[in-house]
C-alpha cells in the first residue's frame, strides 16, 4: 500500500509475515497521525472507522488487530 497526500506526506506500508489482514488498520492509524479524516464516511470502499476488529478463532474472537506506529 502505497499513497501520497497533496500537502507532500508520503507513505508506504509493507506488513512484514506479507499477510494483507493487517494493512487496513495500519494504513488507518497511520493516515490518521497524518491529521488525515480516515473515517471512510463519504466512501464506498476502504476501511471504516474501527478497521480494529476481533480476529476470530474458533467461534470465538481470540485476538485484535491494533497498529503500532513507531514514534
Amino acid at each position: 500500500m502505497a499513497f501520497a497526500l497533496p500537502d507532500g506526506h508520503a507513505a508506504a506500508v509493507k506488513i512484514e509475515d506479507g499477510a494483507a489482514r493487517a494493512l487496513p488498520a495500519v494504513t488507518v492509524a497511520l493516515l490518521r497521525s497524518l491529521g488525515v479524516d480516515a473515517s471512510g464516511r463519504g466512501r464506498r470502499h476502504g476501511p471504516g472507522p474501527d478497521s480494529q476488529r476481533p480476529r476470530p478463532g474458533g467461534g470465538r474472537a481470540v485476538g485484535h488487530i491494533r497498529p503500532v506506529l513507531p514514534m
